[in-house]
Parts: C-alpha cells; structure tokens; sequence
C-alpha cells in the first residue's frame, strides 16, 4: 500500500511540472525562457497591460502585445472579432443625428466600433386635436435621445355629401343641400331660375352683316332666348356664286361637281368656258397651287344597282362612254386582288377578283387638276390632283440575250427600242390617245397646247441614255419626269407629302397599287424616266420617296400633266 502511495504522487509531481512547462512554451513567440538551454528558469508572464498591434474589427481579428513584468519580453496575443465572446459590449455616446459607437471590453484593452446615425424615433405622447374648422397641434418624442418637438395640425375641413338637390325651374331656384359626414353641418346653396327650353327651335338665316339665330320657348312660362349661329350667311346666287347682296364670291366647296354652299354648278360653267377655276376671287389662273376644273373623266364609282341594270343595256360611243340620263358612265373589269379590306368613296367593299369579277361602273366628273406652272406668255401646266387612272408602260417585251437588255415588242414584233423608252411607250400612245379623246371637248382641245418634252438622260439626274431611247417628244398629255419632282441635290429616299397623291375610284378599281393601309386611298404612280435596268422606270411610292425598280409591264398610277393657253374673255 505505501509503495501505490509513492509512485502516486511521483506521477502527480511529474503531470504538474509537464503541465507549467507547456503552459510557457505554447507560443514559440510568447516562450520567456530558451528551450535548448535547460538551466534557464520557465517564466509564467505577468501584465499590466497591452500595445496594440491590430485593431480588431467585427469582421476580422486584431493583435497586441504585453510586456511581461518578470521577463520584460514581448509577447503578442490574438484578439477575437469585436462582439465574440469574452466582450463586455455597451453603447457608447449614441446621438440620433450625429451617429454613435459600439464599446468593446476585454482583458486586451477596450476597442470600438462606429455606429450610423438611426435617425429619432419620434413618438406622439400628446397635443389638442382638430376639427374640420378648428387648428390642432401634436407632441412628439424621440424614444431614443429624448428630443421633443411639436407639430401644428390645420382643420381637417369639411366633407359634405349630398342629401338633395332640385334642379329648378321657371319658379323655383335651384338648391343643393348638403351635410357633412364628420361633424353633421348642413348647408345649401342656392342656384337661378332655369328655364326648360324646348329642343326644336325657329331658325332665322343670318345676312351678308348679321348673324343668323335659333329661337327657343321656355315650355313653362313661355320666355324666348336666342342662340346665334358663328358665321354670316350669304346669299348666293348658284348661277354666278356670288353673294345676291354684297356681291362677295363664294369660297367654293365642290362635290360631285357642285358647290355645298352656294350650290354653283360647275358643270355649267365649264359647258360655257370649258374649265372652271377654283379660286372663283379672280378670273385669272396667275397662282401656282391653286385649282382649276378641266376636262372629264370617269372618277366615282355607282353603287344605285337600278342604274347599272340600266346601263347595262346601254351601248358604249366611240370614246367608250356610256351615256344615259345626259351623264356618261366607263364600264370596267377588276383585274387586282387585294389582301386587305379596299372601299370606294362611297364606303362600298372593293370585291375580290377570285369571287366577284362582274364589271363596275364609273361616272364621268370634272377634272381637278393643280396649277404647277404659269409662264410669263399665260401658258399654265397643270397636274391632277389625284390618281385618276392606272396604266403600264410596256405591255410586251423580250430579252435580247446578246446585250441581256430588254427590248418593246409592237403586236408581236420585235423592235429596237428599249422596253422602257418613253418616247415608244404604251402608256404615251394612250394619253395621247384614249385619254385625250375621254377627257377633252373640242372647246378644251383648243386650249392645249402641244409641248416639246426633253426626255435626255432619262429625264432627269438618275441614269445616262443607255437605259433607254429618249429622244424629245411632243406630247398633250405627259407625266412628269423624276426631275420635275425632285431637286436636284435631292436624296431619291427623301419623303415628301407634297408628292404623295390618293387615287379616284375607278384607279382603284383597276388594280393601283395602294399603300398598306388601304384606308387611306394613297397609291403608287409612274413618272417618264428610265429605272435601273431596260426592264424598269421610275415611280412614286406612297411616302412621297423614289422608286427606282418599277416594271415595265407593273400596273401603276397615272398622273397627268398637260399645258393649257386660257383665251381672253
């Protein structure tokens, strides 16, 4: 028993001395004694306190070092992240505005940390409340610093819904009372006496220097009140279109070739002078962009089925008119089939070539063609204002496989000519054919007057003559060249909507091509010069823009130009 005893406390004696040497000898750095010097005394390090080496942060560790008391070594240690444990945390100087910090505590020293302003956490602890006529005021406190402010409230005011209302009559004023939700106050205001006009009332036209009036009864007690129209009236005489009383020229508004105001007919007037201008204030055409009547040609569609039974009937005259009733009708075929919803002026559906290819008929109006020019000698050029019609240049031709240029075959015959040379088109036989002979009484034959045209170079800037033979031509009717459109130093992809033109029914009707939004009645026309190849010609597109790969053989819109000389009344 006493020898267990020995050796029990020779093993605790060694267990305590292992025990202090690894407790001095744990960091190679903070060991006070020399370990291959087995003389040297172990040093069990003693503090007072500690250097900073490393702030410590809350995201990463910090270091210090203690001068020991006994050896006098430096020894670091590592401090853990701020707010782990083994701190003592407090708030620090805490301001709402101005921010704060985090106080850090330990056995290595005190640190801290910043802590951003939060901002007053402001409470109501008191004040007067408001009404809807009375000011109110509210206490606040912050419950963090204790900062106190108070705020001025105003009257909330009232909120009044309406529990009745008279509309009044001839007697009886108009009232409305009202009661508010929030404090039960009622008020009630007071409107006039209203009279209850009937709604039918007596119209007096108005005069050259008076207004015209509407008058109206009151159906109680019989009080009239009138009501002015906003313009003057005048008497027109529809014979002349002048005012019977001031002799003040109507501003003519023409459909179906008779004015909706006065009534003047233009049809009269040009059976008497053979042209009608629009701008009726002077018997001059001296404008560029006015109006002026000229010619017939077929433009509205007929819808009256009576009316096409009738001219059904009817035999066609050597211009291909139908004449019936003193009116002349064109009859044609629709030879286009449209992929959207295509109408008529007259809101009728354009039919399907593939369902519907019976003949329409078109009537036979004025016309409208713009001032473009007027020389110093009277001479006027003229253009439609519209698409009246539709066309192609050339209807047959071949390839020349020598050149691999396209040439005009004439009934079936092969010619020299470039398939796209004005001077040899199908579309110039036509104008100066068909159309002149459709359009033109003798009376306006008289006025035209036959024109020399220079169709060099393609008539115009675009390509040289080796697109097509464009000798000069004399023509009565044309249609304009790409450079009696377009400037000069113009881009050919410039849009202009003083270039863009809507059609008439009966171009339509014959397969122009229309913009994509059909509604619209715009459509694509041909000029006289030459495109990018003998198989092709200029045209307008729906934007105003140059179209410079027109086919020859594509349908396209007509637009006319003539020149006319206007005789001396």
């Amino acid at each position: 028993m006493r020898k267990f005893l020995k050796v029990f406390i020779l093993i605790t004696v060694l267990f305590t001395i292992v025990t202090l040497l690894f407790a001095c000898n744990d960091n190679k750095d903070e060991n006070s004694g020399n370990e291959n010097d087995p003389n040297e005394q172990i040093c069990l390090h003693r503090f007072d306190s500690y250097t900073v080496d490393k702030e410590p942060t809350t995201t990463s560790k910090g270091r210090v070092i203690g001068k020991c008391l006994d050896c006098g070594k430096d020894i670091p240690y590592t401090v853990l992240e701020l707010g782990e444990e083994g701190y003592e945390v407090s708030v620090h100087e805490l301001d709402c505005e101005k921010g704060g910090k985090y106080k850090y505590v330990s056995e290595y020293g005190t640190f801290y940390s910043e802590i951003k302003a939060p901002g007053h956490d402001y409470r109501i602890i008191g004040g007067i409340g408001t009404s809807c006529t009375e000011d109110g005021y509210e206490e606040y406190k912050c419950a963090r610093c204790g900062k106190e402010y108070t705020k001025d409230v105003s009257a909330s005011g009232h909120e009044f819904e309406v529990t009745e209302k008279f509309d009044g009559n001839c007697t009886i004023p108009a009232y409305t009372i009202k009661v508010c939700k929030k404090c039960d106050k009622e008020e009630t205001e007071y409107g006039e006496e209203v009279h209850v006009y009937g709604e039918n009332g007596v119209h007096t036209n108005g005069t050259c220097t008076e207004y015209g009036y509407t008058e109206f009864a009151c159906l109680l007690c019989g009080e009239t009140k009138k009501v002015n129209d906003d313009k003057f009236m005048h008497t027109y005489n529809k014979d002349t279109g002048e005012c019977s009383l001031c002799e003040v020229k109507c501003s003519h508004e023409i459909k179906s070739y008779e004015c909706v105001n006065c009534g003047f007919n233009v049809k009269k007037r040009m059976d008497t002078d053979g042209y009608f201008h629009y701008d009726s204030n002077s018997d001059e055409v001296t404008n560029v962009g006015e109006s002026i009547f000229f010619g017939y040609y077929p433009k509205s569609h007929v819808r009256d089925l009576l009316l096409i039974n009738a001219l059904k009937s009817v035999k066609p005259d050597e211009n291909g008119y139908y004449v019936y009733e003193g009116e002349r009708y064109a009859r044609r075929t629709l030879n286009q089939q449209y992929s959207g919803v295509v109408k008529f002026a007259d809101g009728s559906v354009v039919a399907n070539m593939h369902i519907d290819a019976e003949d329409y008929f078109y009537k036979a109006e004025p016309i409208e063609w713009v001032v473009k020019e007027v020389d110093e000698n009277g001479k006027i050029l003229l253009e439609t204002k519209q698409i009246v019609d539709t066309g192609v240049v050339c209807k047959s031709f071949y390839l020349n496989e020598e050149d691999d240029d396209y040439y005009k075959k004439d009934n079936g015959v092969k010619t020299e000519y470039y398939a796209n040379s004005w001077n040899t088109s199908d579309l110039r036989k036509r104008l100066n054919g068909e159309f002149y002979n459709m359009a033109f009484d003798e009376k306006q034959r008289k006025m035209l007057v036959l024109s020399t045209l220079s169709n060099s170079d393609g008539s115009g800037y675009y390509y040289d003559l080796i697109y097509g033979n464009n000798e000069d031509t004399e023509d009565y009717v044309f249609i304009a060249s790409y450079s009696e459109l377009f400037a000069e130093d113009e881009p050919m992809d410039n849009k202009n909507e003083a270039r863009v033109k809507t059609a008439t029914d009966i171009a339509i009707g014959s397969g122009l091509d229309l913009a994509e939004t059909y509604e619209t009645g715009v459509g694509k026309y041909l000029t006289r010069s030459v495109g990018k190849d003998t198989v092709y010609m200029c045209g307008i597109n729906t934007d105003g823009a140059l179209i410079n790969s027109t086919q020859i053989n594509a349908i396209m819109g007509i637009v006319p130009r003539i020149y006319i000389e206007i005789p001396q009344k």
